[in-house]
């Protein structure tokens, strides 16, 4: 027998399906989570609070992959391929509402009907939410300790020596290497130069900096 499941969801979520078809009609349970309201937005967001961009966009893919079991019928969560089309999956008007209520209860975001079409698999949707969730974090603003060293001294090995020289940088390197800077110094010596360039911690490139300011 072909069903409209669409039409019988329909009764469903207006409680006139029949008692016979309800256990083969897939309908959105309409669970206690829903009144969770501002708290459950609150607890996601305290738990996306200083976490990496990756970790956000696991968590929150996690809750629209929950959300999307949920509105569909769905009992396990970890069904939902992240990348395949929500359209493929059997959303149509009514369980598009439905995701975008439920989506709404849990972010505390104001999401539009069209949610479904503007980002049409849970990946994007998830990208979407977790950039309106936290826009900006320390982990996407700043480097990973040791990266701003690590540039530091890259960007001032590839510096030639005769213009460390001219900047007036080499004299304060190669004080700081212990080496003595003669008018020439010998290949030996600027070698030392610039292996000390590669080797000094962040305080003596720090150093280096300052006097080619003071210069």
């Amino acid at each position: 027998v072909r069903l409209d499941q669409a039409a019988l969801r329909t009764q469903a979520n207006a409680g006139t399906l029949p008692t016979t078809l309800r256990d083969i009609v897939r309908t959105p349970a309409r669970r206690a989570g829903r009144a969770g309201g501002a708290g459950e937005a609150e607890a996601l967001r305290g738990q996306l609070s200083g976490l990496s961009a990756a970790d956000q966009g696991r968590v929150v893919l996690d809750l629209v992959r929950t959300h999307i079991a949920a509105a569909l019928g769905h009992e396990k969560p970890g069904a939902i391929d992240a990348e395949r089309g929500l359209m493929d999956m059997g959303f149509d008007s009514l369980t598009a509402v439905e995701l975008r209520n439920r989506l709404s209860a849990a972010t505390g975001l104001r999401l539009t009907s069209t949610l479904v079409f503007d980002y049409p698999t849970p990946a994007a949707m998830a990208e979407y939410l977790r950039t309106e969730l936290a826009p900006s974090t320390a982990a996407d603003t700043s480097a990973a300790p040791g990266e701003d060293e690590a540039a530091l001294r890259r960007a001032i090995a590839d510096v030639p020596l005769a213009r460390l020289r001219e900047a007036g940088v080499l004299e304060v390197l190669m004080r700081l290497a212990g080496v003595r800077e003669d008018p020439a110094p010998t290949r030996a010596e600027s070698e030392h130069a610039a292996d000390a360039i590669k080797n000094a911690d962040a305080e003596d490139l720090i150093r280096i900096a300052l006097a080619q300011t003071d210069s």
